[in-house]
């Protein structure tokens, strides 16, 4: 019945239709009401906020688009949806949406998203080269503008590693190439965090360029390399004239230095044989030694130990040395390669613990062993708090230890710390009762109940 109507009172019905999902059902019935009524579906789509352009600048329907853009009065000014469309069309990638949109009267090709985004941003941000060279050679487009966080389409390229994008936007020799954003990093320094060897070399053979910027944290693309570890990439930056090897970040560290904290053998050599480079300490008084020691990488801590003039038992400013910090970890190879050079076993830090204190403590009973077999070591030495080494693993729990301290020579079981309490008190009252048991056996039965009489 309904298909005997005539087009003019089939338009009319749409008309009264009051949803999109009612007038679609009505098309799909028939072939000749999907002709019909189609523009009129589409013509309310538009009233409703155009998300049918938006479904097809997304997935670049090129099809879908033209019907959209159809359906819209020609007098009607620019909507928030054709700036969105072309937003996400170019951040996809369709370079026919971005065609057929930039064609419209009025549509501005520096939109800016809520974050501040152009469609240049979101294509070089996505490496949609071929929308990034329609919308350079579109009339007006501004190729250097920055959104909220201050990052432009240079910027995002060089982070992602675009190198056919980058080159685009130097070509236009309208971008700045030291542009930094809201934390101060520029794109070299984007693509050198990253590792984007090409894109780095890209910028740094552009002029004007400056190879040795720093971000509000003092970071230059050299120190972020260093601690990447990119071996090439530093080499490239430190045969750049311009780029300070010694450059220091907030913290007072050094590429050397980070290099060495993040075990980077390569980039270590690398810096080490770079004229002028210095071991200098961080603002903690923290040196590339100590650092590498406390990360447990030893083949830095041998390549630095090997260094003329690099001392052993530098202490930070807390009094720790490399010793101290590879002790404290536990690492059985650097604890090794540092007492072979001669680091003092016996000294101590501000709260006057060894390394022998600080092994104990944390159960490495390996540590633990080679550091009792070290010629002038003390094994009775006491903290700030007159507690021994012993004292520390029989609170601690550590029965291994605990045997190894036992078994040594000038060990004292019944020593008390500055509260009056024995290694066997600290074991009792934590609840470790085979430690506490073998401390038994070396106790005294009459000692004073002021020491824990634990034996009553």
């Amino acid at each position: 019945m309904l298909l005997r109507l005539p087009n003019e009172l089939l338009l009319s019905i749409t008309e009264w239709l009051e949803s999109e999902k009612d007038i679609n059902s009505l098309a799909q019935t028939d072939t000749r009401l999907y002709s019909l009524i189609n523009p009129t579906l589409y013509r309310y789509n538009v009233q409703q906020g155009s998300s049918a352009l938006l479904w097809a600048a997304r997935r670049g329907q090129k099809g879908t688009a033209q019907k959209s853009l159809a359906a819209r009065p020609h007098t009607q000014p620019p909507s928030i949806a054709l700036q969105k469309g072309l937003s996400k069309a170019a951040k996809h990638g369709h370079e026919v949406v971005v065609r057929l949109l930039l064609n419209i009267k009025g549509v501005d090709p520096n939109s800016k998203d809520s974050q501040g985004g152009t469609p240049l941003l979101k294509a070089a941000q996505n490496a949609c080269e071929a929308v990034v060279k329609l919308l350079l050679t579109t009339g007006g487009v501004s190729p250097d503008l920055k959104n909220s966080r201050g990052e432009t389409p240079l910027w995002w390229a060089a982070r992602n590693g675009h190198e056919g994008v980058v080159k685009l936007l130097l070509a236009t020799k309208r971008v700045n190439i030291n542009s930094k954003d809201v934390h101060g990093e520029t794109p070299l320094l984007k693509a050198a965090q990253n590792g984007h060897m090409a894109v780095a070399n890209l910028l740094l053979t552009t002029d004007g360029v400056d190879p040795d910027s720093q971000d509000w944290n003092g970071r230059t693309p050299l120190s972020w390399e260093s601690q990447h570890g990119h071996e090439t990439l530093v080499k490239l930056l430190l045969a750049t004239e311009g780029v300070n090897a010694n450059s220091k970040d907030r913290w007072g560290r050094t590429p050397l230095l980070i290099a060495a904290q993040n075990g980077h053998e390569a980039v270590v050599n690398l810096l080490l044989h770079t004229a002028g480079v210095n071991h200098d300490s961080d603002h903690n008084g923290q040196t590339p030694l100590l650092e590498a020691a406390l990360g447990g990488h030893g083949v830095v801590v041998n390549i630095l130990l090997d260094i003329a003039g690099v001392n052993p038992d530098s202490k930070d400013f807390d009094g720790r040395t490399p010793l101290l910090m590879a002790a404290w970890v536990g690492n059985v190879t650097v604890v090794k390669l540092l007492l072979t050079a001669g680091s003092d076993p016996n000294t101590k830090d501000y709260m006057e613990e060894t390394p022998l204190s600080k092994a104990a403590q944390e159960g490495h009973d390996m540590v633990v062993e080679l550091l009792l077999a070290t010629e002038g070591i003390d094994p009775d030495c006491r903290d700030s708090n007159g507690r021994t080494p012993l004292s520390r693993a029989a609170e601690n729990g550590y029965e291994t230890v605990v045997k190894l301290l036992l078994a040594t020579k000038g060990v004292n079981p019944e020593s008390q710390d500055f509260e009056g309490r024995t290694p066997f008190s600290w074991a009792d009252d934590y609840g470790n009762e085979t430690i506490a048991e073998i401390l038994r056996d070396h106790v005294n039965a009459n000692t004073p109940r002021d020491s824990f009489d634990e034996f009553a």
